[in-house]
């Protein structure tokens, strides 16, 4: 009989959260999320004056909640400070230098500018990043792969390695575990809010996404877009996936399965929507979420693999003798409290010189001999185009656009066809740009003579999203060519030709009563 039958709940629940492991998982996480976080800082380090400091114009989270100056802004000086710390502690924490004192800043700092910048630096994985950096903050992440972990190492040269499972090595798992839930909560949570939207479930919210540049440009995504059948599919699994995530992601065969479909989930999102950060935001979750057994295969097929590739290579070759880095021995054997002086020392000069930096830069001019950068003065013509009364909107920009075919899935159509035959139903789907107001759209059909040989109108009111179109193709239609006109007040806005393929089927002779 397996040991964990007999268990109560209460054990089990103690073993799930508090047995210990190698915290392979979250040692991963620690080198990869700082580097992922470096790009958006460092792409900021130079605007931190404008949009952090007191000299900008900081969008404050928290006023959206009546509360003023909860994290009130600083001057430009210690802002720059405060910018370059959280370089130096992303800096220190991806190698494990003073682990937990880093991570809590980055936590820290991180969360400080995030919530004093709504508009740009407050984002969805910025949120996901502040909590990761604090589960890793309360973690035993800098025990293994760390300059911390080979600093203790050098002071006690007897301790056990790392491949014989020691007892330095183990930390409880409940990080992790909390990691997952929070993964899982935020999927549901916005599987939740998807299946409020029925233009998510249809793919005509993604639609509209995936021809936007929002994030990153792509290509894929407008590619995407002529696939209406593809949106409507990703719809319905984005929110299945997102809705069962937190139930199997936990072992097994089906852990496997949430896992490997949630990378190809945010990858797709990442080729069609730009969401490249997030990506990488969540990869990095998903590596601290790795138990001991799961890399211990991982790295033991990595080895065969690796052994496989040298075995082929000349021994002469680079790969094949790489050379092993030594640091000075003399650095293990200081004591703890003169390495965190040191690193103390470090922060300290990384904030002030990062500060000195930042202000020799002078961007926006100040220390100039002519002064201040100045907004230059547009020219008249310039103004009187800017403020002009609005245009009125085109009646064709009110369309997205107009597609034939003849499946419908959740209510739209799904394919695109140019040809069809006798007996099948063919669709003329109209797609329209909110907002807009109550229009009746109608739709003509045409034949290779210009004839109208049937014409039919729709109500479309504000909040429709489309409107449809529906013809039987029957006998009393002629083989050829013909045109669907979508008009709307009295102008043509789109022409969709079709074929009709086949030969008539004469009609049974029957007697005629007199």
């Amino acid at each position: 009989m397996n040991t964990t039958d007999s268990l109560t709940i209460k054990q089990k629940l103690e073993q799930l959260f508090f047995a210990e492991e190698v915290p392979y998982g979250f040692a991963l996480m620690r080198i990869t999320l700082p580097i992922v976080v470096l790009q958006g800082v460092l792409a900021r380090w130079r605007f931190c004056e404008e949009l952090y400091s007191t000299n900008g114009i900081t969008v404050s989270l928290m006023e959206n909640f009546h509360y003023t100056n909860l994290f009130p802004p600083v001057g430009p000086f210690l802002t720059a400070c405060l910018m370059s710390l959280l370089v130096a502690f992303l800096v220190t924490a991806c190698v494990g230098w003073q682990t937990r004192v880093s991570l809590f800043g980055s936590f820290l700092i991180h969360t400080y500018f995030a919530c004093n910048d709504m508009a740009t630096s407050m984002t969805k994985f910025t949120v996901i990043e502040t909590h990761m950096f604090l589960l890793l903050a309360l973690s035993g992440c800098g025990q293994i792969w760390s300059v911390d972990s080979w600093l203790a190492g050098r002071r006690n040269p007897d301790r056990a390695p790392l491949s014989e499972r020691p007892a330095w090595a183990l930390a409880p798992v409940w990080p992790a575990r909390l990691l997952l839930l929070m993964i899982g909560s935020t999927y549901l949570g916005a599987a939740i809010t998807k299946l409020h939207m029925p233009e998510f479930i249809t793919g005509e919210a993604i639609g509209y996404w995936i021809m936007s540049n929002p994030n990153f440009r792509h290509y894929i995504g407008e590619w995407m877009s002529q696939y209406p059948s593809l949106l409507t599919m990703s719809g319905h699994f984005t929110v299945l996936w997102e809705t069962i995530f937190i139930f199997t992601a936990w072992q097994g065969i089906p852990r496997r399965i949430a896992f490997s479909l949630g990378i190809f989930f945010h990858f797709m999102a990442a080729i069609t929507l730009g969401e490249v950060i997030f990506f990488f935001v969540m990869c990095s979750s998903y590596c601290g979420c790795i138990n001991e057994s799961e890399f211990r295969f991982t790295s033991s097929a990595l080895r065969r693999i690796w052994a496989t590739l040298l075995s082929w290579l000349p021994a002469q070759t680079v790969l094949a003798r790489l050379p092993r880095v030594a640091l000075p021995a003399a650095l293990g054997r200081t004591s703890p409290q003169l390495q965190f002086a040191v690193f103390s020392g470090l922060m300290l000069v990384a904030g002030i010189g990062g500060a000195w930096a930042n202000y020799s830069l002078d961007l926006y001019g100040q220390r100039r001999p002519e002064g201040r950068h100045s907004l230059k003065e547009i020219s008249q013509e310039e103004m009187a185009r800017l403020t002009v009364e609005g245009e009125p909107i085109r009646e064709q920009d009110k369309y997205l656009g107009v597609k034939v075919g003849s499946l419908v899935v959740s209510g739209r159509l799904t394919n695109q066809r140019d040809k069809f035959r006798y007996g099948e139903t063919i669709i003329c789907e109209a797609s329209l740009n909110p907002p807009h107001e109550d229009m009746f759209v109608e739709c003509h059909l045409v034949d290779q003579d210009r004839k109208i040989i049937n014409r039919d109108g729709n109500i479309a009111a504000r909040e429709a999203r489309y409107t449809q179109f529906k013809y039987q193709l029957t006998e009393a239609l002629e083989p050829g060519n013909y045109t669907l006109v979508v008009l709307s007040r009295g102008q043509a806005i789109c022409h969709r030709d079709f074929v009709l393929e086949g030969e008539k089927v004469a009609a049974a002779s029957t007697p005629v009563a007199n």
